[in-house]
């Protein structure tokens, strides 16, 4: 058996976090280490009997944008987009064909930095590991949404989310939205047939964003 690696980084916001090592689900890959340094995200794929650049990038591709928008899901955090940053992969002769590339990357760091405790970070690794399910194809637009810079874009792409996962039903967001927090704020819906229908100050707000109503700057 022959063994390689490939690597992937990408920014990171606001995270610090002691390495962690994944298993797999998939025989060609060995092991996967997730680090955090300098405000990037390393994710490393330990592959074996893969032979070109091609090959492990099909095979760890859809694995590191999963691995990615979970981070970003669990914690919270913003996650750029996500490089390949050099690779390790053995021919059959033996000789190593190593290939790297570097990037010079900068975000703006927003808030305080978190620095999850043991608790947390086993939670992060049993979340990783568990089999793709179908909500998971939820994760990467929760990602991008995050990723927004504009709060209003974000607040929106966030939204949308939230009815894709509701059946594009506004009411079903709302029940979603109180279950979280009972104390959201909640006002009657001041037009058309839905006059007087309650709604959270979420989906009132997605509303005077979204369509042409008076007295609303």
């Amino acid at each position: 058996m022959k063994s390689g690696t490939i690597s992937y980084l990408a920014p990171i916001k606001r995270i610090e976090m002691e390495p962690i090592e994944l298993s797999w689900r998939v025989s060609s890959i060995d092991k996967i280490e997730i680090k955090i340094e300098k405000e990037f995200l390393f994710i490393t794929f330990f592959v074996n009997n893969v032979f070109c650049e091609e090959e492990a990038l099909s095979l760890t591709r859809d694995a590191v944008e999963l691995i990615a928008s979970k981070i970003s899901f669990e914690w919270d955090c913003q996650i750029g987009d996500i490089w390949c940053n050099g690779y390790s992969l053995p021919k059959k002769n033996e000789n190593r064909d190593v290939s790297s590339s570097s990037l010079l990357l900068s975000w703006n760091i927003v808030g305080a930095t978190v620095k999850p405790g043991i608790e947390k970070i086993q939670k992060l690794k049993a979340f990783l590991e568990e089999p793709f399910k179908d909500s998971d194809r939820y994760l990467s637009l929760f990602r991008f949404s995050l990723n927004q810079t504009d709060s209003i874009a974000r607040f929106l792409f966030l939204y949308n989310l939230m009815l894709l996962l509701n059946r594009d039903k506004q009411e079903n967001v709302d029940a979603q939205i109180l279950i979280i927090n009972n104390k959201t704020p909640v006002t009657h819906s001041p037009i058309g047939r839905g006059r007087g229908k309650m709604e959270t100050i979420y989906t009132r707000l997605r509303n005077e964003v979204s369509h042409c109503r008076s007295n609303v700057d």
